[in-house]
């Protein structure tokens, strides 16, 4: 719906993105407000079904290797051979068969400089096509801008990017083949 209205025209487009910055601002408001009840939410391990745990532990991974990483596929489904093994305390690692966080997971295997070209390559530039799309066919394209946003938005929480033939990452794929099919505004 928002994607209908956005894209009619230039100032339809700049309204939602300053509206979307307020709400932005909004969000980081309200967790500075109440950062000491996110903090202690985060702190117990077994908040989010496990994923602060796993968070932390991927977070103290980071801090020892910001920049390469461990290796792409080395952490998903690995067992013990987890580069989060020696980060955490007892084996419940090795159970572990992804991330929680597919932004956090793409930094613990290609590191900063990967997780940089892939958020280029994944978020920035799939947005830039978008803003530049021309205005026929706003159905099909609202759609594809639902799913974009979706699961980008998923990756937050769950890890679908670069994640071989699971369905998200299909469909991210696929989202991104019919995008780049679509006509620009000249």
């Amino acid at each position: 719906l928002v994607y209908r209205f956005a894209w009619r025209s230039a100032l339809d487009r700049g309204i939602v993105a300053v509206a979307l910055l307020i709400a932005l601002f909004l969000a980081a408001a309200f967790v500075a407000v109440d950062y000491d009840a996110i903090a202690r939410m985060l702190e117990d391990p077994a908040e989010f079904t496990g994923r602060a745990a796993i968070w932390q532990a991927e977070i103290a991974f980071i801090a020892d290797h910001p920049l390469l990483g461990s290796g792409f596929g080395t952490f998903a489904d690995t067992g013990s051979l987890s580069p989060l093994h020696n980060y955490v305390a007892g084996s419940w690692v090795e159970a572990v068969a992804h991330g929680h966080s597919g932004y956090l997971q793409i930094f613990v295997t290609i590191g900063a400089i990967g997780l940089g070209f892939t958020v280029l390559g994944l978020i920035v530039a799939p947005g830039i096509r978008f803003w530049r799309m021309d205005g026929s066919d706003l159905d099909l394209k609202a759609g594809l801008f639902a799913l974009f946003v979706f699961l980008v938005l998923h990756n937050v929480m769950e890890s679908d990017f670069l994640e071989g033939d699971a369905p998200a990452w299909v469909g991210f794929l696929l989202m991104l083949a019919f995008l780049y099919r679509l006509p620009l505004r000249t």
